[in-house]
């Protein structure tokens, strides 16, 4: 025993790998451990718009669900002498219109002239949905009595079920997207479209104030290329290096800038929309309203992002004729007989 710890201990300090292994092999530990929820509690998940189930005779049933679930109607059928064989149309009963989102339903047996459990007499029940990804049942409750998960779903659930505790990170992120979609993009839509509304006008003063790169002529350009290098004199070479990386230092700060706002646009606008797609998508109905409100943000994120792209496109090519223009300038610039710099 003792020669094997001591192997172990030995094979662990001489192993050696990169700290990017370690990191991966954390992402991997943590990854299976939210989605296999080791100490989480089982749940009957099920797929469909209908689950079928064959009961013995009850008074109520309580079925909890792990989440809001939409149900249309319930069908609860007669009682029948119970015949092992695969559910088909529910002959009489009765039909209950339900049309709400839920986490527990409740059933109420209209045949109540019979007291206990017989083994020989069964009833049916269907459960319509309007809308859902899947089910996942959570507890069930008899007559007050709450039953085994998966001795009931072996006994009287007829729909495809599996038993399941993984967890599904969509889901929570859908839960946390949901409530805070509408604001939040009412803000980053805000902050978007004010935001392109300065990055135009930095764009525009660019070409026509400010250095007026189209609007200019020559000797007013070069006045104010002077003034806002600070370098008066531009006959002496020193003079032309200092404004040269000046010119170099605005023209990097500025390229850099347009290229990231031509990449942020058309970013926050895709996550705008797929958020908003999320947010439409994640009522357990399905709701037209909703549906209608999440594909309005998606679209004018969308085109908000891709107006930035352009503005930010403009920018980068006004930037760089500004560049070229100002370094052509300084280099022409030559001294007088009398000492004064021409253009």
């Amino acid at each position: 025993m003792s020669e094997r710890a001591s192997f172990l201990r030995g094979f662990l300090t001489n192993l050696k790998a990169p700290p990017s292994w370690a990191l991966l092999v954390t992402i991997l530990g943590l990854s299976w451990f939210y989605i296999a929820n080791p100490f989480g509690t089982p749940v009957v998940r099920l797929n469909g718009l209908e689950i079928r189930l064959e009961m013995p005779v009850f008074r109520s049933l309580e079925l909890h669900f792990s989440d809001n679930v939409l149900v249309s109607q319930c069908v609860v059928g007669q009682q029948r002498t119970y015949i092992n064989t695969p559910p088909g149309d529910i002959v009489g009963g009765k039909q209950t219109q339900v049309d709400k989102a839920s986490a527990i339903l409740r059933i109420d047996n209209f045949a109540t002239n019979t007291v206990g459990v017989s083994p020989y007499l069964v009833q049916d029940i269907a459960i319509q949905l309007k809308s859902a990804d899947h089910v996942e049942i959570a507890e069930v409750i008899i007559d007050g009595v709450k039953m085994e998960l998966e001795k009931f779903s072996n006994a009287h659930l007829k729909s495809s079920w599996q038993m399941s505790s993984e967890k599904y990170i969509r889901q929570l992120i859908s839960k946390k997207l949901s409530p805070l979609n509408d604001k939040v993009s009412n803000w980053l839509l805000t902050f978007m479209f004010f935001g392109i509304l300065y990055v135009c006008a930095r764009v525009l003063l660019l070409e026509f104030w400010v250095y007026g790169v189209y609007v200019f002529r020559k000797a007013i350009f070069l006045e104010r290329l002077k003034k806002l290098s600070k370098e008066n004199d531009l006959s002496k070479e020193a003079a032309k290096e200092r404004a040269k990386n000046w010119c170099s230092e605005k023209w990097a700060r500025r390229d850099a800038a347009s290229k990231f706002l031509q990449a942020l646009g058309p970013a926050a606008g895709f996550i705008l929309t797929v958020s908003s797609l999320i947010y439409a998508l994640a009522s357990p109905k399905v709701d037209v309203e909703l549906l209608i409100s999440g594909m309005h943000i998606a679209m004018v994120s969308t085109f908000l992002g891709l107006f930035l792209r352009i503005v930010a496109l403009e920018g980068e090519r006004v930037s760089l004729e500004l560049f070229s223009r100002e370094f052509a300038m300084i280099e022409t610039e030559v001294s007088s007989p009398l000492g004064e710099s021409k253009p």
